[in-house]
């Protein structure tokens, strides 16, 4: 079940840990409460000092998935990650004891979820998570994932006033309860792709510093907080990408 978010919701009251999926980057980019991070990736031949998390992650039918990343916040804002083997099994090793909140994210059109069941594609939140926890030198197995397969919307978010990009500017994506759910990074150009997300119709609303919030389809968020009341929803289908979903920001006054 969904966890859902209270509205209307401001951007400091949201705790999140987001991958940023810059076009030619490094995949383990992270930010966490808008601070840069890298994760820390261990393997085998790490140190196997403190604790272990350990479970397999497959598609809807049972199926291993290779290459998924799994990643284990922790609550002194630390975040591990590990990839699953061709039998979709992951190790996540060397994490201090206490309480972690794994995150299971996989390139390509695999829905991310939160431990727990929670749909959140490219984000994270420790809110929306069921609690691991870790003992010294202990395993803490079977924390396990289903990933099904979804869609991804794209666009162009572009400066009002300008007419060109806006870049690093973020488009969030909410079901229809107003939960967050996905998001996409705005690249240089202006041009944005989400995270994948199941099946369904979808508000969408930018946030950026310096430019008015636009709810999806030119509506302005007032005071910094985007309801989803009165926005146009956009369908998503499986597998495919539903493009040309734009903004056009205004300038915000100062």
């Amino acid at each position: 079940d969904s966890i859902s978010l209270p509205e209307p919701e401001t951007r400091a009251s949201q705790r999140t840990t987001r991958i940023v999926q810059l076009k030619g980057s490094d995949r383990e980019t992270v930010l966490l409460d808008g601070v840069t991070h890298r994760a820390v990736r261990m393997t085998a031949s790490d140190k196997a000092a403190g604790g272990t998390i350990s479970g397999r992650v497959t598609d809807e039918t049972g199926n291993p998935i290779v290459g998924v990343n799994v990643y284990a916040i922790g609550s002194t804002s630390s975040v591990f990650s590990a990839v699953t083997d061709v039998s979709g099994n992951y190790t996540l090793i060397s994490l201090d004891a206490g309480t972690w909140y794994p995150w299971a994210q996989s390139l390509g059109n695999y829905v991310g979820e939160c431990y727990g069941g929670r749909v959140c594609s490219g984000v994270s939140s420790t809110s929306w998570t069921t609690p691991v926890t870790v003992t010294e030198g202990g395993i803490t197995p079977n924390i396990d994932f289903s990933l099904g397969v979804g869609g991804h919307i794209s666009g162009l978010v572009t400066n009002e006033t300008t007419g060109i990009g806006a870049p690093n500017a973020e488009v969030w994506l909410r079901d229809i309860s107003g939960n967050r759910v996905a998001w996409g990074w705005v690249e240089d150009a202006g041009d944005y792709e989400t995270w994948p997300i199941p099946a369904g119709s979808y508000y969408a609303h930018t946030e950026r510093s310096g430019l008015v919030d636009e709810l999806y389809n030119n509506l302005p968020c007032v005071g910094g907080s985007c309801a989803t009341t009165g926005g146009t929803t956009i369908p998503v289908a499986v597998a495919a990408t539903t493009p040309k979903f734009d903004y056009a920001a205004m300038a915000r006054s100062v």
